[in-house]
């Protein structure tokens, strides 16, 4: 993974820790199960991203005026666009972000992007719940609760269920 995190040095002249902070995180949200990346870093600004994609020859001037500033971000989904200043092994040829939208359009799901130049970045990717769940063995093992999927499940014995079960009510 890569993250275009800004430089210490052009942190601390904006304000900010040295250190960037990438949060993850995931969740329900009514039907949907949501998982958000976010960070503290630059930000993504429209102009520079209308820049970029004219540059890059994926828009002509008169539809790079047009787009509004949601549009725009929006382009970072656009197979061949990145906002790399280089390309290294991990990063930079503009396909990162057009398969987390080609593989949620094929889930189902959605991904959402908001950006704010100067304060960070959120990218947000939800699904309907129901298609997130995974059959699973419930069991004990000293006191403890724990889960495995019934995939991972070669065998079960229902006489040694039946007798864990006994003891644990015990």
């Amino acid at each position: 993974m890569d993250h275009g995190i800004e430089p210490a040095d052009e942190r601390l002249t904006a304000g900010k820790a040295a250190r960037g902070t990438i949060y993850l995180n995931a969740y329900h949200q009514g039907t949907q199960v949501v998982i958000e990346v976010r960070d503290d870093g630059r930000g993504m600004d429209p102009v520079d991203l209308r820049a970029r994609a004219l540059e890059k020859g994926l828009l002509k001037p008169d539809e790079a005026r047009r787009l509004s500033d949601q549009e725009t971000l929006n382009l970072i989904f656009e197979s061949g666009f990145s906002t790399a200043a280089e390309v290294t092994e991990v990063s930079g040829r503009g396909i990162g972000m057009d398969v987390v939208r080609t593989v949620l359009d094929r889930l189902k799901g959605t991904v959402h992007i908001s950006s704010q130049k100067g304060r960070g970045t959120n990218d947000s990717a939800s699904r309907a719940a129901e298609s997130c769940s995974i059959q699973t063995l419930l069991f004990r093992v000293g006191g403890r609760l724990s889960l495995l999927p019934l995939s991972s499940v070669v065998e079960s014995h229902a006489s040694w269920i039946q007798r864990f079960h006994r003891v644990d009510q015990a």
